[in-house]
């Protein structure tokens, strides 16, 4: 982070949730801002009016308090997994996410832990691990933002899911690019024809007779 500092960067973002337990010693060192992750967990909690969030990790991020603490200082309270809940997260993700399998019944699990910490109080769900949404994300939650919500009322039910919201999406970007492209080729063919009349009247302006264009 020093060595970054001394580069030019003007503020360090350290881009994994685990190793914000060194956030406090690397801050300490640095003289520009250190972007802390929690910051806008804390921003997204606000924004939805959420003061209690469950926070789902590594068993060092859920252990360690340093996540917590973090959290706390701006009012949100943290509930973590009980002992055999925080071995199981750790486990999938260490054992499965990590390696790239993605396992319906481990998803399953996942989605009991959430909702135990729900039952005890939890307003909202902090995935504090970058392999987490590859297996629970707000659409296998049951709580999708707008735009998958549109989607799954246009298509039968048994259409919702992973394929159809990113088939749509993809559709959709190819028929914004082709809009684009069609507005850049009449935009082009417009500038063209008021250019041609602009050199035609000031060229033949002053004859008597008048102007063909082919």
């Amino acid at each position: 982070a020093v060595t970054l500092e001394r580069a030019g960067a003007a503020a360090i973002v350290l881009c994994t949730n685990t190793m914000h337990r060194v956030a406090d010693a690397i801050e300490s060192s640095l003289s520009v801002p250190l972007l802390h992750i929690a910051d806008p967990v804390v921003e997204a909690a606000r924004a939805v009016g959420v003061d209690a969030v469950a926070l789902l990790g590594t068993r060092f991020t859920m252990e360690k308090g340093f996540y917590q603490g973090a959290l706390a200082r701006k009012g949100i309270k943290v509930l973590v997994p009980d002992q055999e809940g925080r071995a199981y997260v750790n486990d999938v993700i260490y054992d499965e996410l990590v390696a790239g399998q993605i396992r319906d019944e481990s998803r399953q699990g996942f989605l009991q832990v959430a909702d135990a910490l729900v039952q005890r109080g939890a307003q909202g769900i902090v995935l504090g691990c970058t392999e987490i949404p590859l297996l629970v994300d707000e659409v296998l939650l049951e709580k999708p933002g707008a735009a998958v919500g549109f989607m799954n009322q246009l298509f039968p039910d048994s259409w919702h899911g992973p394929m159809l919201y990113i088939s749509a999406v993809l559709v959709l970007t190819l028929v914004l690019r082709l809009l684009t492209l069609i507005f850049n080729v009449w935009q082009t063919r417009d500038a063209v024809s008021a250019a041609d009349l602009v050199v035609n009247g000031s060229l033949f302006a002053r004859l008597d007779t008048p102007v063909l264009t082919l």
